[in-house]
C-alpha cells in the first residue's frame, strides 16, 4: 500500500531560509544580507496565482523519475510551476547549462557541488535530493531483507578473475565523474578491500558509453546504475560492489542547484521549487514502481526497461554531518582544492525532519 505523504509544514521564516540558502548555521532564520525576503509558504501553496516554467537539467537515470513523477502527479503544478526536464549525459554537462543560463536548476552530485564551490563556482543548493538512506549500511551488512542491494554498482565480466574491489588494482574503470563521486566511491571499496586503487585507470565516460565499452572489452569494470546495470548483466557481467553504500553508509548524493545570481532575481521561484521538491521526494520514497514508470514513460521505454531499477532514497532534508563526511572523504583522497564551509551550502536543520524510516523499504 501507498504511504500516506507526510507533512510539509514550515514557516514564512524557514521557507525564506530554505529558499535562499542562509549562509547562517543551523538554528538562524536570517536570509543572508542583502537578499530580500521571499514571502511563498510551502504550508500555502493555493496562494500562487500564475504559472511560472522552469527547467532542470537531468541525468537520463532511473533517479530522475522522481522528477518525472513529481510532474506526472501535478505536485510541480501545485507550486505554480510547469517543470521541463533537459536531460543531459553527465554531471559536468548539468552544471554548464546552469552556468550558462540554459536551464535554472540542475541535477548535482553532492561532491560536483563541494568541488565547484571549492573552485569558486557560485552554485547553491536549492533542495536535496537523492542519496543513501539512514542506516543503510548497518542494514545492508545485517542482511536485511530489501536493504542488500542499491543504486550504483561496480560491474566486471564473470570469469574474469575480477571478482572483488581490490581485484581492479592495474586494470582499467569506467566511471561517470573522474574526481567526483564515482572516482570517490571506487577508490574508496578498493583500498577498503585492501587493494591499491592508486594504481587503478579511470576512465571519465558517460553511463551509455561506459556500458558500450564494457560490452565490447574495452574496459575491466564500470561504475553503473540502472538501466545500464541490468543490461550490463545481460551482457555477462557480475556485481563485485554495492559502491554507494559500501564507500559512503549514508547520505546525500545529490542535490538540486542553482546559481547564486538565479536564486537572488528569482526568490519566489526558488522558494516554490524547493517546496516542490520536497514533496515530490517524499512521494517518490513511498511509490518506486511510479519512479520506474514515470522515467519509463520520459524515456519512451517499456516498464519492464526499469521494471527491477533499484530506486534512491529521496531526502526530504539536507544534513551538515553527511556533506562534512563527503568532504572530508574527498580531502583525503585529495579530490578537493580546499576545505569548503558545508553550512554555506546548506539549509538550516532545525526546520526539517527526516521522515520515520521504521516502515520504508528500499528497492521495492
Amino acid at each position: 500500500m501507498k504511504a500516506p505523504l507526510r507533512s510539509l509544514s514550515f514557516s514564512v521564516a524557514s521557507a525564506v531560509a530554505v529558499a535562499l540558502l542562509s549562509a547562517c548555521g543551523a538554528g538562524s532564520s536570517t536570509p543572508p544580507e542583502g537578499i530580500a525576503t521571499a514571502e511563498f509558504s510551502c504550508d500555502a501553496p493555493g496562494s500562487v496565482t500564475s504559472t511560472t516554467t522552469v527547467s532542470v537539467a537531468a541525468l537520463p537515470f532511473a533517479t530522475t523519475g522522481a522528477l518525472y513523477m513529481g510532474i506526472d502527479n501535478g505536485t510541480f503544478k501545485k507550486y505554480g510551476l510547469d517543470l521541463k526536464v533537459q536531460p543531459v549525459a553527465d554531471l559536468a554537462a548539468a552544471l554548464a547549462s546552469v552556468q550558462g543560463g540554459t536551464s535554472d536548476f540542475a541535477f548535482a552530485s553532492t561532491i560536483s557541488l563541494l568541488t565547484a564551490r571549492a573552485n569558486g563556482a557560485s552554485f547553491k543548493m536549492v533542495a536535496p535530493f537523492a542519496g543513501i538512506a539512514p542506516g543503510y549500511y548497518d542494514r545492508m551488512k545485517a542482511g536485511e531483507p530489501g536493504w542488500t542491494t542499491e543504486v550504483s554498482s561496480l560491474v566486471t565480466k564473470k570469469g574474469s578473475g575480477l571478482d572483488r574491489p581490490r581485484d581492479l588494482a592495474g586494470h582499467t574503470v569506467a566511471v561517470i565523474d573522474v574526481k567526483g563521486q564515482s572516482e570517490l566511491s571506487t577508490r574508496t571499496v578498493i583500498d577498503n578491500d585492501g587493494g591499491d586503487s592508486r594504481s587503478v585507470k579511470l576512465l571519465n565516460m558517460p553511463l551509455a558509453d561506459g556500458l558500450n565499452a564494457f560490452l565490447a572489452g574495452k574496459v575491466d569494470a564500470i561504475y553503473t546504475s540502472d538501466p545500464f546495470t541490468s543490461k550490463a548483466l545481460a551482457g555477462g557481467g557480475q556485481i563485485i560492489s554495492w559502491v554507494g553504500v559500501e564507500a559512503l553508509h549514508q547520505g546525500i548524493n545529490s542535490s538540486m542547484v542553482a546559481s547564486e545570481s538565479y536564486i537572488a532575481k528569482n526568490r519566489e521561484t526558488v522558494a516554490r521549487f524547493n517546496c516542490a521538491m520536497r514533496e515530490a521526494n517524499v512521494n517518490a520514497n513511498a511509490d518506486h514502481d511510479g519512479v520506474r514508470r514515470a522515467i519509463a514513460k520520459a524515456q519512451n521505454v517499456p516498464f519492464s526497461t526499469f521494471e527491477h531499477a533499484n530506486i534512491a532514497y529521496f531526502y526530504k532534508c539536507a544534513n551538515t554531518e553527511y556533506l562534512e563526511n563527503f568532504r572530508d572523504l574527498m580531502l583525503k583522497y585529495k579530490l578537493l582544492a580546499k576545505k569548503v564551509d558545508v553550512k554555506d551550502l546548506l539549509i538550516p536543520e532545525d526546520y526539517c525532519t527526516e521522515p520515520d524510516l521504521s516502515s520504508y523499504r528500499p528497492n521495492s
